[in-house]
């Protein structure tokens, strides 16, 4: 992989262990990548596809060979992990790149690696093969021979002999063919179990050592010691590729090292950031619903409004972030560190919170009378007290319950984008403000401020400044859902 990447590669937070960044050209989608993560090396004739052409009736050993076979650069290609799921097991009769301009080069490929391992196709195959070579440039001549049709055979049975089915030949121009194009060279004829010998290399005969000849003393020169080669810098994720490891669902950002990563509005639900170093990223807004972050560092991150319920912060450290506004329903936070945090207006209603450090945690305004600071399971006076969050550092305090509202901001009859700004306003008073979360969601508490009442006021909306239809009316401990529709004029 280093020697492939068209540029310096760097290395991950376990310097040179782990390839991190690039630029490797992805031949299938006709794009450059530049983080291994979103790679794979896979087969250009996948495994399974091999095995019922004729891999089926292969030892073990011939397996092998075929998995780790080096000897042809077309054997083995780099494929974006989104393409390399997509394809699977299919051949090309059912599957073709989505880069057109890489056809040739497959279908040649394709047909090298089948008949150097005397593998067979299918009639819908050799069609699909034949299409796909229509993309050559004229310089190539290739001759297609009858095509084998081979119904899939269970292993251990009997499949048809195969006849010499491609030749291909090329013809003598002064032209050559596109860059790393492999140039084809006559196929041999497939016999009936298709079993591919290696040639030993045959090993030169010793050198014999000369006898060593008594050499006058000679004072060396002092050896200069050898300037270490720097570093590199890792290359830093963007967001769109953390987006696109999120949504396969693989493990591709467990432990990743992104200090400082703009994710805000990024769209991660069920992530897993298990053990990630994510010190001082912005998370402003993010879409964590359900994500694994245990154990993972968000020192100073800002999270404001960011929507993590039902994710698993066990163990994590938040000292000194921003959670003002943060949606924690149902969350975990046992065994975290929310030292210095700000929780400011942060949703806790059953929040697990065990044996957490709060030294200094500012959970003004929150409903931290909803959290649990002790296990339901276990114990019957569960809920967190005014008391023991005092005595464990937090700064928290009695105050009037607000009223709450959430629901959808809908500008024009379509969802309002992420981001989209929501406040509330009593006469001339902006008393809340918030921003769209996912799906057109918006939620907010608004206080009663200590010496001033808004019981029976009016609260009236907008949203993206567009004033909304919906009006209420301010309530002590309220939860309205309500839905705020606008013009968008």
């Amino acid at each position: 992989m280093i020697r492939e990447s068209a540029s310096a590669v760097s290395f991950g937070v376990d310097v040179r262990c782990t390839v991190d960044g690039g630029q490797w050209f992805a031949p299938l989608t006709g794009k450059t990548v530049s983080f291994s993560r979103l790679l794979d090396i896979d087969h250009t004739v996948p495994l399974a596809n091999a095995h019922r052409s004729g891999a089926w009736a292969w030892s073990s050993q011939n397996k092998e060979d075929y998995f780790n076979d080096l000897s042809f650069d077309g054997h083995l290609i780099a494929v974006a992990l989104t393409v390399s799921r997509s394809r699977g097991a299919s051949g090309p009769e059912d599957w073709q790149p989505p880069y057109m301009g890489y056809w040739c080069e497959y279908a040649v490929n394709w047909i090298q690696v089948k008949a150097a391992w005397n593998l067979t196709a299918t009639a819908d195959e050799w069609s699909a093969l034949e299409n796909m070579l229509g993309m050559c440039s004229a310089d190539l001549a290739i001759e297609i021979g009858e095509p084998v049709t081979v119904a899939e055979t269970p292993a251990g049975s009997a499949l048809p002999t195969p006849t010499p089915t491609l030749s291909p030949t090329p013809a003598p121009t002064s032209t050559p063919l596109a860059t790393s194009e492999p140039t084809p060279t006559p196929f041999p004829t497939p016999t009936p179990v298709p079993v591919p010998g290696a040639t030993p290399t045959p090993v030169p005969p010793p050198t014999p050592t000369p006898t060593p000849r008594p050499v006058s003393t000679a004072t060396l020169a002092p050896t200069p010691t050898p300037t270490p080669a720097p570093v590199p810098t890792p290359t830093p994720m963007t967001k769109q590729e953390v987006e696109a490891l999120a949504a396969l669902r693989v493990e591709g950002l467990v432990g990743v090292y992104l200090p400082g990563i703009d994710l805000s509005g990024a769209n991660l639900p069920a992530a897993n950031f298990y053990g990630a170093y994510l010190a001082g990223a912005d998370l402003t807004g993010v879409n964590l619903v359900g994500a694994k972050l245990q154990r993972a560092d968000l020192s100073g991150a800002d999270l404001t409004n960011a929507d993590l319920r039902f994710a698993d912060l066990n163990e994590a450290n938040l000292r000194g972030a921003n959670l003002t506004g943060a949606n924690l329903t149902k969350a975990t936070l046992s065994q975290a560190d929310l030292s210095q945090a700000n929780l400011t207006e942060a949703y806790l209603l059953t929040t697990r919170m065990f044996n957490t450090n709060f030294t200094g945690t500012n959970l003004a305004r929150a409903d931290w009378k909803n959290a649990f600071c002790r296990d339901p399971a276990v114990e019957l006076g569960f809920l967190c007290t005014l008391e023991e969050l005092k005595a464990a550092g937090a700064l928290v305090a009695l105050t009037d319950p607000p009223h709450g509202f959430s629901g959808k901001a809908v500008i024009n009859f379509d969802i309002a984008p992420l981001g989209t700004p929501v406040t509330a306003t009593i006469g001339s008073t902006e008393v809340a403000a918030t921003t769209v979360t996912t799906d057109g969601d918006y939620k907010f508490r608004i206080h009663q401020p200590a010496g001033q009442s808004y019981v029976g006021k009016e609260i009236t909306f907008k949203v993206g400044g567009f004033a909304a239809a919906a009006t209420a009316t301010w309530e002590a401990g309220k939860e309205d859902v309500l839905n705020l529709l606008t013009p968008g004029r």
